[in-house]
């Protein structure tokens, strides 16, 4: 018999069914985690919904499936039904801004107007935020917002939460300022704190992606390895970018705010291809006129056909690159280069060199010692 702790009720991913026993079983969700009490009845499987997680713990909700299997077998419904209790009629739906209306007029009126990179906070706006957006104001509540966020602990880490939670915070904070909301339902809401990163892939793990062929997944894996661009900064890029032997992304799509220029190595133009008649260097595998979408799910399918562990992430491999040059001799100041970090203090000012040269150099040694790594794993 299979049981589960609290441990798996928190990390569970959405689309699976936890079965805690027999007869209870955790359903997640997208946006929820619900406690199910199951069992059979003349060969049809039967279900009752007991409460959500973590309003419903681990230990109520086994409680409440043994009463619930008594009650069953004894012939009467799994739940007890109060009696004699009118009937309350429905609750007025909630009225005023939605949240969207709220984070439009954040971005429009202050984070354009002030931001030196307002792109990376539309892109929270438009996809971790994306579930609250149809969401009345007034229906926001302490628990609720909590739940939210721990969902986006479980599917995108606590960095990401935190980085959620401040900037649906700072669009509420400046709606009561402006008089479009009465108050903020943040308030005194505790953010998520993670710690940095350090996760680095192993050559055997290396070996197996460079070798997959996930349909769109593989190419940006292996393209993130290879310029040691953020995940969006490559799975965004319109062809139109790519102009001779230079890949020029726009200052607007660099979490800097200033442009960069990836050298069009050998193997990175072979793993983009022909890009002749397409919009976008990596389509969506269900709309061709839009980039790739749904990255989550496209880190599991990778993990799923390279039999890696499902601890890294799409950073992770930037990561990864930038410690593969460490590796093999790269300079400290190629790699910021590569990576297009700032350059701090009176630098960014007086020194203005773009080591392109260096870094194609140094691009192509990578993406060699690459190559050679898996064809050393393969042979084994």
């Amino acid at each position: 018999m299979n049981l589960l702790s609290d441990l798996d009720c928190r990390r569970a991913k959405p689309g699976r069914d936890l079965y805690d026993g027999d007869n209870l079983v955790l359903r997640v969700g997208v946006k929820r985690k619900t406690w199910a009490l199951v069992w059979r009845d003349a060969g049809r499987v039967r279900k009752v919904r007991l409460g959500r997680y973590p309003k419903m713990g681990l230990t109520v909700a086994r409680d409440a499936a043994d009463a619930g299997m008594v009650r069953v077998r004894a012939g009467l419904a799994p739940i007890a039904l109060p009696a004699n209790v009118p009937a309350l009629p429905p609750p007025k739906p909630p009225t005023g801004p939605t949240v969207e209306t709220v984070l439009r007029s954040y971005m429009a009126r202050h984070v354009l107007p002030t931001s030196r990179s307002p792109h990376q906070i539309e892109e929270v706006i438009e996809i971790q935020l994306k579930p609250l957006h149809t969401r009345p104001i007034a229906s926001l509540d302490r628990a609720g917002l909590v739940e939210f966020l721990d969902l986006v602990v479980d599917q995108r880490g606590s960095a990401s939460a935190y980085r959620a939670g401040t900037i649906l915070r700072a669009a509420l904070r400046f709606a009561v300022r402006r008089g479009d909301i009465p108050s903020d339902p943040m308030h005194l809401i505790a953010l998520p704190q993670g710690k940095s990163r350090s996760r680095v892939l192993s050559d055997k793990e290396l070996a197996l992606i460079w070798a997959s062929e996930v349909p769109v997944w593989s190419r940006l894996a292996r393209v993130l390895l290879m310029t040691g661009l953020r995940l969006r900064e490559a799975a965004n890029a319109p062809t139109a970018e790519i102009a001779e032997d230079l890949w020029q992304i726009p200052a607007e799509r660099m979490k800097g705010g200033s442009p960069h220029v990836v050298p069009m190595i050998p193997a990175l133009r072979d793993e983009l291809g022909d890009t002749t008649n397409m919009r976008w260097l990596f389509r969506s595998p269900r709309r061709f006129d839009q980039p790739a979408k749904g990255f989550y799910r496209g880190i599991e399918a990778l993990q799923r056909a390279t039999g890696t562990s499902d601890d890294w992430t799409w950073h992770d491999l930037r990561r990864t690159m930038a410690s593969g040059l460490q590796r093999i001799g790269a300079p400290s100041e190629v790699i910021e280069s590569v990576l297009a970090h700032r350059r701090p203090g009176v630098s960014s000012v007086y020194q203005r060199h773009e080591f392109l040269t260096e870094r194609r150099d140094w691009l192509e040694k990578w993406s060699g010692w690459l190559s050679g790594m898996a064809d050393r794993s393969s042979a084994l």
